[in-house]
């Protein structure tokens, strides 16, 4: 969805999507739970306020096992103030100050929302997702799903340098 800023008034007006077209695939499959909605309304100094909110499951291959299915709840409630302003130029390093962070310069005169709904979903999203808190994954050697299997690798001792911190250990402990 797309609107061109000069058709902004002072009156808010809010636009609801349908459907999760928006939502980028590689984060996985999205299920909008409730209504996902964009507000938009021209303050006096001739900046775009813009709030929005989405909710919903968001389910993909467990990060550990990647096998079983996860499932997450994804939610989201946001704001900016968008300006056809030039972004300012200045010093290379700058502290950044909250109303920076919610301040978006446009490039053109359309506010793409699906844009902004994708930026918000990569935003929330998990880094990995796991089927539950106790998947015990892959073993790296056999590669057996040790949530299903034992895992069939022989326990070898290694010939790591370290290998003499674990004898202290033991003989510490007993």
């Amino acid at each position: 969805m797309q609107i061109e800023f000069s058709t902004i008034t002072e009156k808010a007006e809010r636009y609801e999507l349908q459907g999760q077209d928006w939502f980028p695939d590689e984060l996985g499959s999205f299920v909008p739970v409730g209504t996902t909605w964009v507000l938009l309304r021209r303050r006096p100094a001739g900046e775009v306020e813009l709030r929005g909110e989405f909710a919903g499951i968001l389910s993909g291959v467990c990060g550990r096992c990647g096998v079983r299915t996860a499932e997450q709840p994804l939610q989201s409630r946001f704001e900016y103030l968008i300006t056809e302003r030039e972004e300012p130029v200045g010093p290379a390093e700058r502290q950044c100050l909250e109303q920076d962070v919610q301040l978006m310069y446009l490039q053109g005169s359309i506010i793409d929302i699906s844009r902004i709904l994708r930026e918000q979903a990569y935003l929330e999203s998990p880094l990995r997702m796991l089927c539950s808190p106790d998947c015990r994954g892959v073993c790296p050697g056999c590669s057996a799903l040790l949530n299903v299997e034992e895992c069939s690798c022989t326990r070898e001792p290694t010939s790591s340098p370290f290998a003499v911190l674990g004898k202290i250990r033991q003989t510490k402990g007993s």
